[in-house]
């Protein structure tokens, strides 16, 4: 009797171990992407936003948001100090150099863009040729990329004006489904995937407003010498019928 307990009580352990490492791998940090990076000094600072497309990526405590100038060089480096509560998909975290971008998760005042060029990467690692998670490179024209940053950027974002300053750089999330952040948001070819507009800074406190497309109902196929065909209202697969010579 003793045997078949502890022989349960062991099974019920291993399970419950199972259990907890699946819960844990669920819940990572990989699943983020750059959205927007800002930089001015007026209305708000500097800042970057960070968004999930999936749930339960917000471990991000002990990542970076790394900042190259124009020669690929690394410029600044910004630890995220801890993890964010917001496990939601599509659940941004905003880090900013000082309190007057409302809703800041992390407060810097090493949150710079270089304004005329550079590259700002998410990554694992404060240094510089460390695997990058998400970059996204913009030029003023003349600016050069001798040096490239740990994650593929494609072809760097051209400046209005040659200078970052008062504007913002924003992942379009047009693949995919359109009114969410996706995977396919991401080719990694800034050009392809940032404009440069007004940004909407979100912190990690807020909900997101991004709506789910509905799901794609596959199209309904039929057998070979039947087709697809309206019966009382609904699609049914029918014989097709032999044309008389």
């Amino acid at each position: 009797m003793k045997s078949r307990t502890r022989g349960l009580v062991g099974g019920i352990a291993c399970l419950v171990g199972i259990l907890a490492v699946t819960g844990t791998a669920s819940a990572t940090f990989h699943e983020n992407l750059i959205r927007e990076v800002h930089d001015s000094t007026t209305p708000t600072g500097d800042y970057v936003e960070l968004q999930s497309y999936s749930a339960g990526q917000n471990l991000v405590g002990g990542k970076y948001v790394n900042f190259y100038d124009g020669g690929g060089g690394l410029y600044k480096s910004v630890l995220i100090p801890s993890n964010v509560a917001n496990g939601a998909n599509q659940a941004t975290i905003l880090l900013a150099d000082d309190a007057s971008v409302t809703g800041a998760d992390v407060v810097n005042t090493d949150v710079h863009a270089v304004d005329t060029g550079g590259t700002v990467c998410y990554s694992t690692s404060p240094v510089g040729t460390a695997p990058a998670l998400d970059c996204v490179a913009y030029t003023s024209g003349l600016t050069m990329f001798p040096a490239t940053p740990p994650s593929p950027f494609g072809t760097p974002v051209s400046l209005p004006g040659g200078n970052l300053d008062g504007h913002t750089l924003i992942r379009s999330i047009s693949r995919g489904c359109a009114t969410t952040l996706d995977a396919a948001d991401d080719t990694n070819n800034s050009v392809a995937d940032f404009t440069v507009g007004t940004g909407t800074p979100r912190g990690n406190s807020v909900t997101p407003t991004e709506v789910a497309c509905p799901p794609v109902v596959p199209k309904k196929k039929c057998k070979k010498g039947k087709h697809l065909k309206k019966v009382h209202g609904k699609k049914k697969c029918v014989k097709k019928k032999k044309h008389k010579k």
